[in-house]
């Protein structure tokens, strides 16, 4: 890839990033208003999307969790991991073949410490899913013997 089609990836990129934008905000006028299905309509939709777009994902596993929706939770906390590392790993490649230029190597400095840095907080969300899920069993097997 040429440093001009980098560019030009780049533009298309941050073109659906600002699209994708304005639905994120449509999601959360929709949450804070009540509408709470149509709200996950349009995280779910976000999500679908393939890019890794933290705010969506967030959103829709607090929606999740305060509606006790363990298993959802769970798909989106995965899928966001997943997506996560996906792109993490894909501008590393990208941003690899311009290794020779300062800009790339800050660029590429700062977005893997922001990856890391999301990653570790997906992780420490999915553990704390699985602790509440684990202590949740427990209590319902008290509950039935």
């Amino acid at each position: 890839m040429s440093y001009e089609e980098y560019i030009k990836f780049n533009i298309e990129h941050n073109k659906k990033l600002n699209e994708y934008s304005i639905i994120y905000e449509q999601a959360r006028e929709l949450e804070k208003s009540g509408n709470i299905l149509q709200a996950i309509n349009l995280y779910e939709k976000l999500i679908l999307s393939n890019l890794y777009l933290f705010g969506a994902h967030h959103r829709l596993a607090v929606i999740y969790r305060k509606e006790k929706d363990f298993e959802f939770e769970l798909r989106v906390i995965l899928k966001a991991i997943e997506q996560a590392t996906y792109h993490w790993n894909d501008s590393i490649d990208k941003l690899q073949e311009f290794a020779d230029s300062p800009i790339s190597e800050w660029s590429n400095i700062v977005n893997q410490q922001h990856r890391v840095k999301q990653l570790t907080r997906w992780v420490g969300r999915l553990a704390k899913l699985l602790a509440l899920e684990s202590r949740n069993l427990e209590k319902r097997e008290k509950e039935e013997a």
